[in-house]
């Protein structure tokens, strides 16, 4: 019963730190994509 309570918890560690790298990557995804629009307009195109 105690490995399963241990397994428990590290799945839910795992599992969060999972999320919140994912969280990280779409910020860095989301900078990257407003930096190019950002050009875009700079160049006078159009989306």
């Amino acid at each position: 019963m105690r490995n399963q309570e241990l397994f428990s918890r590290y799945q839910r560690n795992i599992n969060r730190e999972l999320h919140e790298a994912i969280d990280r990557l779409e910020a860095i995804q989301d900078r990257k994509n407003q930096g190019s629009m950002g050009s875009f307009s700079q160049n006078g195109l159009k989306h």
